[in-house]
């Protein structure tokens, strides 16, 4: 992670952490036959922060060939198109299984560790008020809430340790593809008044697989083979 903004410019209270592999496959397994929108993700994830400004920071973990002309197409409306900050490491440094082409059973690339790390720092910025202060007037950052699109199991601990910290946290994934344990932690978390939540994908759908596929012969399919 790039050290934290200024922090008297930073206003934001919200940040976004994004497996950029496990969204892809999650999305190609929910819908084979429609790309995904992925400025209506943006515009959706927006909404459920109920916070007007952007999420700072809003990192897009992935594995990717700078050979690729796709991906490399991808990473760039990523960085441009959605203003998110692609975390690239090459594909020999990660461990592949492509679900779409192995068994469906196996998992795929993961940034667990990235992610875990970057939750980890994100808690630590939210400021422990003291006696004599009633607000953060010092103008530090303070990460209120924090989204994290994974379907990852392991990734359960840091978060419930960031939950534990104070700042909220927001799971969002297809709810048909997300591991199945998530399910009880999130209805404990609901029972137990927790700051944990999920944000089912599936619920916006519609909006989320609005565009067919271009064939490959159009030569302007965004989307690459690997993210």
């Amino acid at each position: 992670m790039q050290e934290p903004p200024n922090p008297r410019s930073a206003k934001s209270s919200w940040a976004l952490l994004v497996d950029g592999s496990a969204l892809f496959f999650g999305q190609r397994a929910v819908s084979p036959d429609k790309n995904m929108n992925y400025l209506a993700l943006k515009e959706h994830l927006q909404r459920q922060s109920r916070d007007d400004s952007p999420p700072t920071p809003a990192l897009f973990f992935t594995a990717g060939d700078e050979g690729n002309e796709k991906q490399v197409k991808f990473h760039e409306l990523i960085k441009t198109g959605l203003g998110w900050h692609v975390h690239q490491i090459p594909p020999h440094e990660a461990t592949i299984a492509n679900a779409l082409l192995d068994d469906p059973n196996t998992r795929t690339i993961r940034f667990d560790a990235m992610i875990a790390y970057a939750l980890g720092r994100l808690s630590a910025l939210r400021p422990v008020k003291t006696v004599s202060q009633t607000d953060n007037s010092s103008g530090s950052p303070s990460i209120d809430q924090v989204f994290v699109i994974s379907d990852s199991w392991p990734l359960a601990g840091p978060i419930r340790d960031c939950v534990s910290r104070g700042t909220a946290v927001t799971v969002a994934f297809f709810g048909s593809c997300i591991d199945t344990r998530w399910h009880k932690a999130f209805r404990e978390a609901e029972k137990s008044d927790q700051k944990l939540t999920f944000f089912d994908l599936e619920t916006i759908a519609q909006r989320l697989f609005d565009r067919s596929r271009p064939s490959k012969k159009s030569g302007d399919e965004i989307l690459p083979g690997l993210p």
